[in-house]
């Protein structure tokens, strides 16, 4: 299975927390959602075996596709033409991350580091697409 390579925390865009951001860290945050799965640090032999339709994905079309699957409407064209295939291949790469997050979260509560009203984890439990999206930010808000 590919071995997840996210880029350090200092690299990546804050959490929005409702107040502007700086041009650079929107800049920033703009460079993250463009990012590509083929360039999230996957080994390169399990970028190849997904589709090219996958492996041209962004963050932000990991993000629509997330809310499609939670029954919202897709204006994004490239989520929309996502076959079966291309999902299978969306759950190749992200299955170890997400099962990964997921132990994480449920160790820290069971040892009471954490209640469970403090876990807000992106939907990542049902659609890897939510797990990506999930990959690029904290997923435990203290």
């Amino acid at each position: 299975m590919a071995e997840f390579k996210p880029k350090p925390a200092k690299e990546l865009a804050p959490r929005d927390k409702g107040e502007p951001l700086p041009t650079s860290k929107a800049n920033l945050l703009k460079a993250s959602k463009a990012r590509k799965i083929s360039e999230m640090g996957f080994e390169d032999r399990d970028v190849r075996q997904v589709p090219r339709a996958v492996q041209d994905l962004s963050v932000s079309d990991l993000e629509d596709f997330a809310k499609k699957m939670a029954g919202l409407p897709s204006t994004n064209p490239n989520v929309d033409r996502l076959t079966i295939e291309d999902i299978q291949g969306i759950e190749y790469l992200f299955a170890e991350e997400k099962s990964l997050v997921l132990t994480r979260v449920a160790t820290q509560i069971s040892n009471g580091g954490l209640k469970a009203s403090d876990v807000d984890v992106s939907c990542c439990c049902c659609t890897p697409c939510c797990c990506c999206a999930a990959a690029d930010v904290d997923p435990i808000v203290a």
